[in-house]
Parts: C-alpha cells; sequence; structure tokens
C-alpha cells in the first residue's frame, strides 16, 4: 500500500540527524605509490573538501577514520576497508588511489550521495585538484584520473566515533544536510503532483469518452410541420 506524501516528508524529517557513514571513491590514474608525504597531507584536505561538496555538507563534516576534521585516508588502490563489500573492485598496483572518509548522512539519502561520488561533476573536480596539488606532470597522474568505484556504507556511530568527534559534533543537522534533505523533498513532492495530474488528466478523458457514447438527440425537421408527416404517412398506407 503506498503511504501518502505526508507520511514520506515525517519519515525523511526523522532521519535528518543521519548516521555515520563509510564513503569510499576508487580513483583509477592516480599512482598512489609516487606520492610523497608532503604531498598527501596537501592532497587530504582538498579532496575532503571536494567530497563535502558532493554530498551537500560543510567540509568539517568529513572526517578520516582517526576522527581529524577537513581530512580524508588515502590508501593505495590495492587496499580492502573491513566494511566494503566483496565486489569491490581492486586496482592493479602504481594504478590507483583509494580514498576514504567519514560522514554523517540521513540513511534515506545514501543513495543520492552514492550516485553524486559517481557524477561527472566531482570527477572532473578530482582531476583539478589532483592537478593543482601535484601539478600537471606529476608522475603520480598516469593518465586521466576518473572514478572507478564509490560507496556510501551506512553505519551506526560508536561511543569511539563520537568521542573523537568532541566538540564538532552537532545537536541538529547542518545547513548542507538540511538542503539535500529539503531537495530530496521536493523531487518526492514534484513526483506525487505529477502522479496526481496524471490521474486526473486520465479520469477527465474517461469522462469524455463516457458522454459520447450517450444518447444521442433526435430533432425534427422545421421545414416540415407534424401533421403534414403524419397526412403523408396515412396516405403512403
Amino acid at each position: 500500500m503506498a503511504r501518502p506524501w505526508w507520511a514520506i516528508g515525517v519519515a525523511l524529517m526523522a532521519c535528518a540527524n543521519g548516521q555515520e557513514a563509510h564513503v569510499d571513491v576508487l580513483l583509477d590514474q592516480l599512482n598512489y605509490q609516487v606520492i610523497n608525504d608532503k604531498d598527501l597531507h596537501r592532497l587530504s584536505p582538498a579532496i575532503a573538501s571536494v567530497m563535502a561538496q558532493a554530498l551537500g555538507v560543510s567540509s568539517e563534516e568529513v572526517r578520516n577514520n582517526a576522527g581529524l576534521v577537513s581530512q580524508v585516508d588515502l590508501h593505495p588502490g590495492t587496499s580492502h576497508n573491513e566494511w566494503m563489500s566483496g565486489t569491490w573492485p581492486l586496482e592493479k598496483p602504481g594504478v590507483g588511489t583509494l580514498v576514504s572518509a567519514r560522514v554523517e548522512l540521513p540513511s534515506t539519502i545514501a543513495f543520492i550521495a552514492e550516485s553524486s561520488l559517481k557524477g561527472s561533476q566531482f570527477e572532473s573536480k578530482m582531476r583539478k585538484v589532483a592537478q593543482e596539488v601535484l601539478g600537471a606532470d606529476h608522475e603520480a597522474i598516469a593518465g586521466q584520473i576518473f572514478v572507478r568505484a564509490a560507496m556510501v556504507s551506512q553505519d551506526t556511530a560508536t561511543e569511539a566515533s563520537t568521542h573523537l568527534r568532541g566538540s564538532t559534533r552537532r545537536t541538529g543537522p547542518s545547513e548542507g544536510t538540511r538542503l539535500l534533505l529539503y531537495s530530496s523533498l521536493g523531487v518526492v513532492l514534484l513526483l506525487i503532483i505529477g502522479m496526481l495530474l496524471w490521474c486526473s488528466r486520465g479520469l477527465c478523458a474517461r469522462r469524455n469518452a463516457s458522454e459520447s457514447k450517450g444518447f444521442r438527440q433526435v430533432g425534427y425537421d422545421e421545414d416540415i410541420p407534424i401533421y403534414q408527416n403524419r397526412q403523408w404517412w396515412g396516405q403512403g398506407h
């Protein structure tokens, strides 16, 4: 049974506080093996900022696994985190870089966030960040960087991660989270309005079809009086 639109809205608002989510992005053609520590420290906050924009949150809400704000973890493309699915692709050595972070997101928009990370806009921004931080001719850029895989997996916040965040934890959703939530609610409402318009159009079409099948009006020729018709009928018999 379909839920009414207001029930969907309430369900979305109920999840506004969100849950901890693991965010992983596998960048192909960015060779982690030849990036030095200094460049890795510069790449981390730059990638965190781009990731925050794609997810609709502030950069302070993107953290690495140690809880440091505005930071991500960078690993070789051959890495596989324990929370990843078994189908997660592994790059050949010297080809890719794995970007991992933790973000608090409403569970209802996890699939939207994952789609954003797989989009061309996020991909092009990652290329730009790599070129600006490392340099366009850096040996780590083996070719045109692209997103080979992206995943957002929900996870309940643990006491350890809560302690690491400390004062960065907020009592309510951030402005970016609310914006993404309201955008999702707006899409749902537009779909409902479209369905209602489609149904009303179908009802009107069926009503017009029913009226066209009704009784036809029968009129008399105004030029010939009725009594003449009767006389003619009687003469014919």
